[in-house]
């Protein structure tokens, strides 16, 4: 979470919220921003750690991927969406019911 509201602080537009709640056995955090959003171009990059193969082409950060990685380690995942004017990533993780 901490990740997500980083970045909506940081390259998001001026409102940011966070949605929380259930749904079919899933808890989600929603981090909401309306700013210009992540560009067409580099969408399908956001979650990859790759560099290009003769190593010249960085990286977006690593936090996205790694926040990705971990939450499907945990049964859950972290989608990224741009709707009405906003962006919004979202975690989310199975309910466990002891």
């Amino acid at each position: 979470m901490r990740n997500l509201l980083t970045n909506a602080m940081k390259h998001g537009g001026d409102r940011v919220h966070v949605e929380l709640g259930e749904r079919n056995h899933v808890v989600f955090a929603a981090v909401v921003d309306d700013g210009q959003g992540v560009p067409d171009g580099l969408v399908s990059a956001i979650f990859g750690r790759d560099v290009s193969e003769d190593g010249t082409t960085p990286s977006l950060g690593i936090g996205l991927p790694i926040a990705r990685e971990l939450a499907r380690h945990m049964g859950g995942d972290l989608t990224h969406a741009r709707t009405d004017n906003a962006t919004r990533f979202e975690l989310t993780l199975p309910v466990h019911h002891e």
